[in-house]
């Protein structure tokens, strides 16, 4: 569902913001940049490019979701082919307040649904066609479930969206309006629709405008007059048609919007634009104001796309061939579940996915778009509901408490810096010049592990270049760097500090910047062992030291500046990599993060050794395995981003060795202790074979569980559940069964199975050593080989790392 530029546009309103003294150059949305102008100038009018009051509201919503339901739904596609038998739609337990209650408790401002995707089909009873829910079979043909939806959001105080697709394939058809090459004539929007009515409103519109266009016309007509206030509109530039031909009068469209709903943002290059991906991730420097080509009259109130388009960097090396620049959020859209649509067995993301979502999405300037879509019957699934309780709940402990709020700021640079830490955006801190430092003592020794900082964009986005240092009793020590700020830029440590005065540095901006917020919060993050520490590699290449594998920069793409790689072209045989922790530490997992732009199946047949010694760095992999001392980890499947793999040993020093002439490139590499077991969600690993404990068998009772490749489904999911005598139930997330001995045997071989849960002793297991035991028989859970497929059953500790397994936290 590529998110191509093709939409709407953006009120070109002045915000009512005080200019910088020096600054001759009025704030707009919209500010001309001539042939004449220079470099200096341009990022001076770049500085002034302010958003609308639309947009500035939409950005302060931070997080909103997508729902994405229809035909696709019941017939289990991504995209319908315009050719839905209308009575397929019929869910059977549609509950819109649950959709709506559940985003609300997870935080989020905003919903946005699918009034109408690429199939033509309409989710409410539209006057303009034969291809809606009017003709389903569903509540006799009366039901409306866009109205269900706008109420229900409406109801619990979020905001409203639709999305209304251009594109139509049921319009397509033979005999349909889309690309029929009908010509213009003129009307009056709306039209008397099909039931000989018109829907009512404050204005109507004079258009020449082809069948097609009159008809997406009518249809938005009554999206925006018949359920109350919409907020943001969101035209999909996606075109499965091929060669069919159809213009969009978007002049019109956006005239509409405009009048009948002034408050709403349009999505897809007029007043939002696509982040360029659909997986959250925002560039590392996302700015609001970007240049463009063309006229910049009447630029606010249509489509443009920046010079750029999606190229990773959009600042100001492309200012120069600007003839224009505009301000051009970016929304950052991703899925909860695999696919846009519902289908079954698709589980959600984990609770440690989401959260790096959050971080790469609204930490980096852009606002998140998470769809969320509801399965066959008309709810959200139970385990999509119980993962977005976890992340609001998550959201509002990890981010509720900010350290700064409570300490003192001052600033020798000008400026009043207590407004930076006073909890209101509209107030801010600005320099006299800038660059300049803002401290803030913290009034005791505090644990920080992430620092955040905004813009008052209202003034506009202005820095480009900034610093946090923490103070260690005698000195200052930078912790973290980056380019710019805007909205919200979020930096969240590799380790957390203990310290007891924290400092922002300006370093460099477009001008004299306004800085809406500091702020220092304590993190979840479990200390990385190998952050930092002294690294070593076989051979280099291209510049990719080995210390770029510990420097706490997982991005997986090269031009990120954060992997490593060996000789090339590969000339040398069995590359290696490795880490010294400094002393024997206790070693839970270790995580690997592959390339990600390319070359990811280099890292494929690889191993992972760890040692109190060092290692002999001439050996071959099958030599440094069979090595007195050495534990070691043979992996054939490609390596993720990350793969996580059980240790369950001290060691000092950890390698990862290639086996045969292959470069050997880490995006990173890290190291931690045991995780100290509570009541949660967790993937249970292998040490033996680094893959997963999974219930292959959905919600079947009796079948025996086996390993398989790690997957964020929730088949791989357990919750630890602790009981009285400091055993712990273990049911599958998928299923709700319990971990259970087949029988209540005590025989060694036994199958391990999923059963209704009963809290009999052969479903309660203590979990010490690195070892899950069965109560009632003392026999462990033992895997049955290193492949896919191997079977669970219980026996005998004898040691083998098949018996060892590594637990780590994805959920509360």
């Amino acid at each position: 569902m590529k998110r191509r530029f093709l939409a709407v546009a953006a009120c070109a309103l002045t915000v009512a913001v005080a200019a910088p003294a020096h600054a001759a150059v009025t704030p707009a949305p919209v500010i001309a940049t001539p042939s004449s102008d220079t470099l200096a100038q341009r990022i001076e009018k770049a500085a002034n490019v302010v958003p609308s009051a639309a947009q500035l509201a939409w950005q302060k919503r931070e997080q909103t979701a997508f729902i994405h339901f229809g035909p696709n739904t019941f017939n289990g596609v991504e995209w319908g082919d315009g050719h839905e038998n209308p009575n397929v739609v019929n869910p059977t337990n549609l509950d819109t307040d649950q959709w709506a209650s559940t985003l609300k408790n997870a935080g989020f401002a905003q919903v946005t649904f699918t009034a109408k995707h690429h199939d033509g089909f309409l989710m409410y009873p539209t006057r303009y066609s034969d291809h809606s829910i009017k003709a389903s079979s569903w509540r006799n043909g009366t039901g409306d479930i866009v109205r269900s939806f706008a109420d229900s959001a409406h109801k619990y105080g979020l905001k409203v969206g639709f999305y209304l697709s251009p594109a139509d394939l049921h319009e397509a058809l033979a005999g349909g309006r889309y690309g029929n090459n009908s010509a213009a004539r003129a009307a009056t929007i709306p039209e008397v629709g099909l039931d000989g009515t018109r829907p009512s409103g404050p204005a109507t519109f004079d258009v020449v405008a082809d069948d097609y266009n009159r008809f997406f016309m009518n249809t938005l007509y009554e999206l925006l007059t018949q359920y109350g206030q919409v907020d943001e509109v969101w035209f999909d530039g996606a075109n499965p048609l091929g060669s069919t031909t159809q213009t969009y009068d978007y002049t019109d469209w956006v005239r509409i919007v405009r009048t009948l709903q002034p408050g709403a943002v349009m999505f897809g290059g007029t007043d939002l634009r696509w982040v360029g991906n659909e997986d959250g991730v925002a560039r590392l420097s996302e700015y609001g104001a970007l240049p463009f080509t063309g006229s910049a009259t009447g630029a606010a109130d249509r489509p443009t796309s920046p010079i750029g388009g999606e190229a990773t960097d959009l600042g100001d090396a492309k200012l120069g061939a600007a003839d224009f620049l505009k301000w051009a959020p970016a929304e950052c859209d991703a899925r909860i579940q695999p696919g846009w649509f519902w289908k079954a067995g698709n589980g959600p993301k984990t609770l440690n996915q989401l959260k790096d979502l959050y971080h790469t999405s609204i930490g980096r300037n852009c606002v998140l778009l998470l769809n969320t879509a509801p399965d066959n019957t008309g709810r959200l699934p139970a385990d999509v509901v119980t993962r977005l309780g976890e992340f609001g709940d998550w959201i509002r402990s990890y981010y509720g408490t900010d350290a700064a709020r409570t300490g003192t700021a001052t600033s020798t640079d000008g400026g009043t810096a207590a407004n930076a830490t006073d909890g209101a955006y509209d107030t801010a801190w600005s320099p006299t010049t800038t660059t300049g430092t803002l401290t803030v003592d913290l009034g005791s020794p505090t644990t920080v592990g992430e620092f955040g900082v905004q813009e008052n964009i209202a003034a506009g986005q202005r820095v480009t270049s900034f610093a946090v240092d923490t103070w260690n009793g005698t000195a200052w020590v930078q912790a973290t760097t980056a380019t710019t700020v805007g909205y919200r830029r979020l930096l969240k440590l590799a380790n957390p500090i203990t310290t007891s005065k924290v400092r922002l540095r300006i370093l460099a901006a477009r001008a004299v910047p306004a800085i809406s917020s500091f702020s220092a919060y304590a993190g979840d993050q479990v200390t990385n062992l190998a952050y930092g520490r002294p690294a070593t590699q076989s051979t280099t290449a291209w510049g990719g030291d080995a210390g770029r594998a510990v420097d706490g920069n997982t991005n997986g793409s090269w031009g990120a500046g954060s992997i490593t790689h060996t000789s090339d072209p590969a000339t040398e045989a069995n590359p290696w990599w490795q880490v010294d922790l400094g002393s024997s530490r206790p070693l839970g997992t270790v995580n690997i993060f592959n390339r990600t732009d390319c070359c990811s199946n280099r890292l494929t047949d690889y191993w992972v050794f760890a040692s109190d010694t060092p290692f002999t760095t001439s050996k071959t992999p099958t030599q440094q395995a069979a090595t007195a001392g050495v534990w070691s980890v043979h992996q054939t499947t490609q390596a993720g981003a990350p793969t996580t793999i059980p240790v369950g040993r001290s060691a000092r020093y950890l390698m990862v060795q290639q086996a045969g002439s292959q470069i050997l490139s880490l995006a990173e590499f890290e190291a931690y202790e045991p995780t100290a077991l509570t009541n949660g969600v967790y993937t249970v690993t292998s040490v033996g074979s680094a893959k997963n404990l999974d219930n292959p068998g959905g919600t079947t009772t009796g079948t025996q569980l086996v390993q398989w490749t790690q997957h964020s489904g929730t088949n791989q999911q357990w919750r630890f559940t602790g009981n009285a005598d400091g055993t712990y139930t273990i049911t599958n997330v998928a299923s709700g069964l319990c971990v259970d001995v087949y029988g209540g045997s005590t025989s060694a071989g036994a199958a391990v199975i999923q059963w209704t849960c009963t809290n009999g002793a052969n479903q309660r297991w203590r979990v010490t050593g690195g070892t899950i035991m069965a109560v009632h028989s003392s026999l462990v859970l033992t895997i049955g080989g290193a492949g896919d497929g191997a079977v669970a059953t219980q026996a005998a500790d004898t040691g083998t790392n098949l018996q060892r397994w590594a637990l780590t936290r994805v959920g509360a």
